[in-house]
């Protein structure tokens, strides 16, 4: 659940009330699944420690597995991956 403000592509924090807010780093966006609902990728620490390319591909097939991605945002996310 968020506020609304957090941003695709962007990364989000709780707040004190455990709702997730736009902020500069935490939990990656990786889309919006409603009006104050985003599906954000997890791993075992924010995003302050990089996950190894493979895995973190490794994690979106997964979600596109599973329908969470379409194969459009499969792609623009692997792309950024690699370019990175």
């Amino acid at each position: 659940r968020d506020d609304g403000t957090c941003e695709e592509q962007g990364y989000c924090w709780p707040n004190d009330n455990g709702i997730a807010t736009k902020a500069e780093k935490g939990y990656f966006v990786l889309k919006r699944t409603g009006e104050n609902q985003v599906l954000v990728l997890l791993n075992s620490q924010p995003s302050t420690n990089v996950l190894d390319p493979i895995v973190k591909l490794e994690k979106l097939a997964n979600l596109k597995e599973q329908g969470y991605l379409t194969e459009k945002e499969f792609q623009i996310q692997k792309q950024k991956l690699l370019d990175s």
